[in-house]
């Protein structure tokens, strides 16, 4: 008992270290796995920048690659959905269920795969599933939740330490870090040659950064917003706003030329979803739980539709009609609010976010189902079907790339699947 207290500290370590090797096994697969740090652990520069403006950005809005597809983030890709897939490869201990959301999910075009990890891990893989390199943040234990953005050669991520990451896709070389705040949760929104991020603070509130994609350098910080926001910016070109919500339940606009606030409008619980613009409208979910339509220029309510169960799934736009999911169910909602179809889904983790998939001038829908599983239906949410069997929860956005559709469990491996 005596040296217990004495060495009382010597124990406490001990423990701690032990809680993050669990949580964290990757730490200790430097031997087994090929991996490039871009950066010495600890030193995260956020006064000096390189100038990145020699790198090769996106010569078009719609060449960048980020979260629901476009800036208005309605949750559309252009591409093939298969009938049925099989695996083709995975990458165990990926994600170890740190802290209860979404996981992040991916992105990929010729030069690879990119996803960050809920342990702290960034990765590049390429389509035969070997490491091409990879970042570690030893600040973010809880990792990586967003999505990021393929912008030419250029790769922004955010993290659960606060940093907003701008990273050479090809090299992986760190271009430049900026710490920013507590934590970034929602995925970053990037226009032209500046990048927009919801910011959390503690205690809780949070504000919107506009920063400077090549430099890295602020453009602006806007007010505080109140409480954290966990929903992705989405973009409203008519009237130069970003539009999102927040858990105060303040669903809201702001200048992307000033920061300055715009409209604001208090909804009936937090609006975790990221929005859908569409034709004048936001279209959004809250805990209430509803799915609801402002008027984007006003910010007014246009229509509220109940849900049955809470939800944070983001909607998406297909064919002219909103879906969305809960827990129980998928709906498809006219754009004037009318319920036009439900669909069973079985879903009680409901933080995965059904993808539109376009191909040519036909509709279908990718989605998680039972949990484990990948969905598909066509536009009138007829013949659903299911494309995989799972094992294990999935809780992010499925992407779909040429023949391959990429998910990760949220406690386990990361998937890729081939059509057959």
């Amino acid at each position: 008992m005596s040296l217990l207290k004495k060495y009382w500290y010597f124990f406490v370590f001990i423990g701690l270290t032990g809680k993050v090797l669990h949580d964290n096994p990757n730490l200790i697969s430097f031997a087994s796995r090929p991996i490039i740090i871009s950066a010495p652990y600890g030193i995260w520069p956020t006064t000096k920048y390189k100038d990145t403006t020699a790198l090769k950005a996106a010569n078009k809005q719609e060449e960048v690659i980020q979260f629901r597809g476009n800036v208005e983030r309605q949750g559309w890709i252009e591409g093939h959905l298969g009938e049925s897939y099989a695996e083709l490869w995975r990458f165990e201990n990926f994600n170890r269920q740190i802290h209860d959301a979404a996981k992040g999910s991916a992105v990929a075009d010729d030069s690879g795969i990119y996803i960050g990890s809920d342990m702290g891990w960034f990765y590049c893989f390429d389509f035969d599933g070997k490491i091409k390199w990879r970042i570690y943040n030893e600040l973010a234990l809880k990792g990586v939740h967003g999505t990021p953005i393929i912008d030419g050669d250029f790769l922004f991520y955010g993290d659960y330490a606060g940093y907003l990451h701008a990273v050479n896709k090809k090299t992986g070389e760190i271009l430049w870090q900026r710490f920013l705040g507590v934590t970034l949760g929602a995925s970053p929104l990037v226009l032209g040659d500046f990048i927009y991020a919801n910011i959390e603070l503690a205690p809780a509130d949070g504000y919107i950064a506009k920063l400077n994609k090549h430099s890295g350098e602020m453009v602006f910080k806007s007010h505080l917003i109140g409480e954290q926001s966990h929903s992705s910016p989405a973009y409203d070109d008519k009237h130069h706003q970003i539009i999102f919500g927040t858990n105060n339940n303040i669903f809201r606009s702001i200048d992307t030329e000033t920061g300055t606030f715009g409209w604001s409008y208090m909804a009936k619980d937090k609006v975790k979803s990221t929005p859908v613009l569409y034709q004048g409208k936001a279209y959004y979910t809250d805990w209430s739980p509803h799915l609801s339509a402002n008027n984007s220029q006003t910010g007014m309510l246009e229509f509220s539709v109940p849900l049955k169960s809470r939800t944070n799934s983001s909607p998406a736009l297909l064919k002219n009609t909103i879906v969305a999911m809960d827990k129980h169910q998928l709906y498809q909602i006219s754009l004037d609010g009318r319920l036009l179809k439900k669909l069973d889904v079985h879903n009680t983790s409901h933080i995965g976010s059904p993808l539109v998939v376009r191909d040519g001038n036909k509709e279908s829908l990718l989605f998680i189902c039972n949990d484990k599983d990948l969905c598909r239906t066509d536009a009138s949410l007829n013949n659903l079907k299911v494309l995989y069997k799972g094992t294990r929860l999935i809780s992010t956005v499925p992407f779909l790339y040429r023949n391959l559709v990429i998910s990760a469990e949220n406690d386990g491996a990361l998937i890729v699947l081939k059509a057959k």
